[in-house]
This record gives structure tokens, sequence and C-alpha cells, in this order.
């Protein structure tokens, strides 16, 4: 077996049969231990992966599955049937992997935290841990599943462009996985004065997807997996505006839209942006627009057009590529 994720393992191992395993050199230099792993239903344990401190195994199970049942340190900590699932398991402690029913197939993927902070944490910041597996799985997962099923049905093919391909996927795979439960902190060596351009996505379309409504720079600092106050330095390095400036621009845009495309009294409108009161609103709104809501409205039915473009600024500066 040319992975050392498969080192050590105890448990049924007889039942398991290996379609590929092998170590992954990833795009910024580091590397991963990657597997697809078969297991038949095992009435004696299950596979066990032992204890390896500083280390973490994601296991992918990345199409409707037969019931299996996930054990921390030989106790049962999630138990799935029927889709696809992702588990990221800190390796300080002990897991194992028991099929319930028949026989079920995976993607075990193996890293260092030291790789992660190399990957994928932000200049200036180190890699800490995950967050632990939540009932729902972001929207994301999902392109994270698609991804691990690419790798699944690539294992049996051994040519050098293939093993390329799924090189390149796993790297995409840990990113993705990463922006979705990764937590980093700074390393003390002062160097990062911007937020990962992922982080910078993440952010933002937290803060979009609520702008009706209130919400916590440490809520959406912990989306990035940052303290409030680091977050919110770099945010400001990142995009010009804090998070609260930037909110602000985001709900008078908003504003625009509505009051040139629809026929809500001001107040409504007001409410639907996230601003307390009409007349905060009307304050708010005229200091940017140099004008009222209300003769935004008028001025807007002449040039329907004008009323989508978003404030200088705005919008379009955050929406970073990788």
């Amino acid at each position: 077996m040319a992975s050392a994720l498969l080192e050590g393992l105890s448990g049924h191992v007889s039942a398991m049969c290996v379609l590929r395993a092998w170590e992954a050199r990833l795009g910024d230099g580091s590397a991963c231990d990657a597997a697809v792993v078969a297991v038949d239903r095992d009435d004696r344990g299950g596979l066990t992966w032992p204890r390896r401190p500083g280390s973490f195994v994601a296991f992918v199970l990345p199409r409707d599955t037969p019931a299996y049942c996930l054990l921390e340190n030989g106790a049962a900590v999630d138990r799935h049937q029927s889709r696809g699932s992702i588990h990221v398991c800190d390796r300080a402690r002990e897991w194992t992997l028991r099929p319930i029913d028949e026989s079920v197939q995976f993607l075990a993927v193996g890293f260092e935290a030291g790789g992660m902070t190399s990957l994928c944490a932000p200049a200036g910041s180190r890699f800490v841990d995950f967050e632990r597996d939540r009932d729902e799985m972001p929207q994301a997962a999902s392109a994270l599943l698609a991804l691990a099923r690419g790798i699944v049905a690539l294992a049996p093919v051994t040519a050098a462009h293939v093993s390329a391909a799924m090189e390149h996927m796993l790297h995409a795979f840990l990113i993705g996985l990463a922006s979705m439960q990764a937590r980093f902190a700074p390393d003390g060596t002062g160097t990062s004065d911007r937020l990962a351009a992922w982080q910078v996505r993440k952010a933002t379309a937290l803060m979009r997807s609520r702008l009706g409504e209130k919400i916590s720079l440490p809520e959406v600092a912990g989306s990035c997996g940052l303290s409030p106050s680091y977050f919110g330095r770099l945010f400001k390095k990142s995009t010009g505006l804090s998070t609260h400036q930037w909110i602000i621009e985001q709900r008078v845009a908003r504003a625009r839209v509505l009051l040139a495309s629809t026929d809500l009294p001001i107040v409504e409108v007001a409410h639907a942006c996230g601003f307390a009161d009409q007349t905060h609103f009307t304050r708010v709104f005229s200091r940017r627009m140099q004008m009222s809501p209300r003769v935004w409205r008028r001025v807007a039915s002449c040039n329907p057009a004008g009323a989508h473009v978003p404030p200088s600024g705005c919008d379009e500066p955050f929406d970073v590529p990788c």
C-alpha cells in the first residue's frame, strides 16, 4: 500500500478491499495521503484508525450509501443512511467506520495540520482545527461530494495524466473543505494584512444573505475561522471598508433596486433592507446618494437601468477570484 493512511489499521481488516492507495503531491508542495476503500458488512467492529496527534482524516461517502456508523474512541457519534456524507476527524482520537447493513465504499483523505496551514491558511495565520461535524453541511458540500465521486471513479486508472488530474482534484477538495469547516488563528508573525480570497467570498456571501436582519461581527468572523478583532482588521485591509460600512453599502444598493422596481412604501423598503426605521434609512440613503429615497424613485423611473448598478466600491470589488 503506497498510502501511510492505512498503516496501523485494526478491526476486521480482512473485510477491506483497497481499490487504490497513494500519496498525492499538492500544488503548494505539501502532500496528503488518500485511499479508496470498500468494506464488507462487519459484525466484528469495522475498521479503526489509531490515534495520530497532529493529523486529520476526512471520510467521504460520496454517493447514497447503506447504513454505517462512525465511532469516536469506541462511542458512536454519527449514523447515516442513504445519502452522501463528509466527516472530518481529528486523529488525536481513535476513529472507527462500521458498515451496518452491507458493504460501503468511501474515500479517505489524510493530512497533517501543518499541511493545511501551507495549503490554504491566510498569510500570517495558521490552521487550528476543524469544526465538529454538523447535522446540516453547507450547500458547498455538494461540490465536494462531486469531486469525491470523480476521484473514486478515476481510482482504478493508473495512467500518469489521470494521477495528475486526481492530485488537482484532491487539492481542490481540501481547499473547499477548509473553506467550510477550518478554523485559523494568527501565527504571531505579523505578516498578514489581508483575508484569503475564499474568506472574503464566504464573509460577503453570509452578510449579503442577511441584509434584512442583524448579523454580528463574531458570527461573520467565526464563519472564516478567525477572531472578531483579527477578522475585522483583515477585512478592512482587503476591501477598504469595515464590515459595518460594507453592510450599509449593500443595504443602500438593495434599496435602490427596490425603489426602482417595486411600489413598496419607503418604510417597507427600509425594513426589507435592514434599517431600523424610515428616518434612519432616509438619512443614510440621502448621504450616500445625494438625494432622498423619494427623489431617487422618481429619477430611477426615468432611467430604470441605472437603478441596478451598485454604488462604486460596493459589490464587485469583493467577489475576489481564487
